[in-house]
This record gives structure tokens, sequence and C-alpha cells, in this order.
């Protein structure tokens, strides 16, 4: 009976990320999201360090995601020429 065992957890603000390993198939990243899904890219990794990066890299985008999102729904005001006094 193949069974996987939990190699690595990190925690990041909002963010779960976790690496399995799987004699039969190799390793992979599990990443479980602040709405509580739990995503993997089905690809198998031939280190626990790259199945890791892999997962990092994906938070590292939805992160990089939310924050472009928010800038988008407030973008910074168009810079405005200050008002000079007249000159004498």
């Amino acid at each position: 009976m193949a069974y996987r065992q939990i190699i690595y957890v990190a925690a990041f603000p909002g963010w779960i990320a976790g690496v399995t390993y799987q004699r039969s198939e190799g390793y992979r990243c599990w990443v479980l999201g602040p709405n509580q899904a739990v995503l993997n890219d089905g690809a198998t990794y031939p280190t626990s360090q790259a199945a890791i990066a892999a997962g990092r890299l994906f938070i590292h985008h939805a992160l990089q995601a939310e924050l472009d999102a928010v800038v988008e729904e407030n973008p910074e005001p168009e810079d405005q020429p200050l008002d000079r006094p007249p000159s004498s």
C-alpha cells in the first residue's frame, strides 16, 4: 500500500505550503490559501527543496496579484502641478 509522508510545512501570512513524498511518485507541493482551498500544480519534483520552491513561487505570485488588484482599485492620484504664487 502506497502512502504519502508530509516532509515539510511552511507558513506565510494567510498561506500554508507543504511538501509530501510518495516513493512511486516523488515530491509534490501543496498550498492552502486564505480561502481554505487546497491547491496542487500536479507536478512531481526530484527534491523536497524544488517542491517547496514551487509552492513559494506560487504564493509570491498570488500575493503580488492581490497587491496589484488593490492598487488597481485605489490608484494613486496623479501628480498635480503646485500652485505657485505670482512672481513679482
